[in-house]
């Protein structure tokens, strides 16, 4: 949901505000290529706004829901735009294994949040971590700009040889989770498009 706030100059609020829920919401002002976050703290009854210093809404976004929980919880907000903290769970280095552990961990903290199943994160795992075709032990250390299109089919086929009795169904999980692993490195700006995985 989008609206629109007037404001003149520099401070001027970029495009639309981008509401994620009620207390919740994301902009940028023209002075600025970072989304901002602005939270509603109903204990001290007024928003707090912070710069989620990234110009991607996908990260913004999560981002702006952690600190939503920093503020309903006991976590300081401050400490969820650390440095630091965003080295350990938000800086993948662009390799594939890097991406694909990025992936799970978002997954994990969304399923504990409410956002998707509890368990997808462990679905996504077990198809990427498989011990015997799984996509981080094929493509490893590779970096996600070397993954392409024949990289892909050539991994399926790999697959296959490795397992023929694999079904349609678990085929295509395993192609999809390929996909998200792309499209993180795609919003870590590592990747401009995403590969096709027919």
């Amino acid at each position: 949901m989008c609206d629109k706030l007037g404001t003149i100059g520099r401070d001027a609020i970029d495009g639309d505000t981008v509401t994620l829920r009620k207390g919740l919401a994301l902009y940028r002002l023209n002075k600025s290529p970072y989304y901002r976050a602005r939270v509603w703290d109903a204990r001290a009854k007024k928003y707090i706004i912070k710069s989620t210093r990234t110009s991607s809404l996908v990260q913004a976004k999560i981002i702006a829901e952690e600190m939503a929980a920093a503020v309903h919880g006991a976590k300081p907000v401050d400490e969820v735009l650390n440095p630091n903290s965003i080295t350990k769970k938000g800086n993948p280095n662009g390799n594939f294994v890097s991406l694909a552990d990025e992936l799970i961990e978002r997954e994990r903290e969304k399923g504990e949040r409410g956002e998707c199943h509890r368990k997808l994160y462990k679905n996504t795992s077990f198809y990427l971590h498989h011990n015997d075709w799984g996509a981080c032990s094929y493509f490893k250390t590779d970096h996600v700009t070397e993954i392409q299109t024949p990289q892909y089919l050539k991994y399926m086929d790999w697959v296959r040889s490795k397992d023929k009795t694999l079904r349609p169904a678990t085929m295509n999980h395993i192609a999809t989770n390929i996909s998200k692993v792309l499209k993180m490195g795609r919003d870590f700006g590592f990747i401009t498009t995403v590969p096709d995985t027919p």
